[in-house]
């Protein structure tokens, strides 16, 4: 029989897993919507943050104001998962 600590740490694991998940999802979605642009992302979340930073400060791009506005509710989403992985650190 497991102890209650173990549980707990189990069940913290399983919404780790969970949300890194989740951020790996947004930052995919957000660099499909990039490259349908022609604008090239790195892999790895430096390399994305960086680049999509990059992207929405270029005025100069093909990026539409629509896209801009979903991108940047992309990033608001990615910071608040983020953060909740930054919480459930193991």
């Amino acid at each position: 029989m497991r102890t209650p600590e173990q549980v707990d740490l189990q069940a913290l694991h399983r919404i780790r897993d969970r949300l890194v998940g989740q951020r790996t999802g947004l930052m995919n979605q957000a660099r499909a919507f990039c490259i349908e642009y022609g604008l090239a992302m790195r892999v790895g979340a430096c390399g994305f943050h960086a680049d999509i930073r990059q992207h929405l400060g270029n005025q100069d791009n093909d990026l539409t104001q629509n896209m801009r506005g979903l991108l940047n509710d992309l990033l608001d989403d990615l910071a608040y998962i983020e953060n909740r992985v930054g919480l459930v650190a193991v």
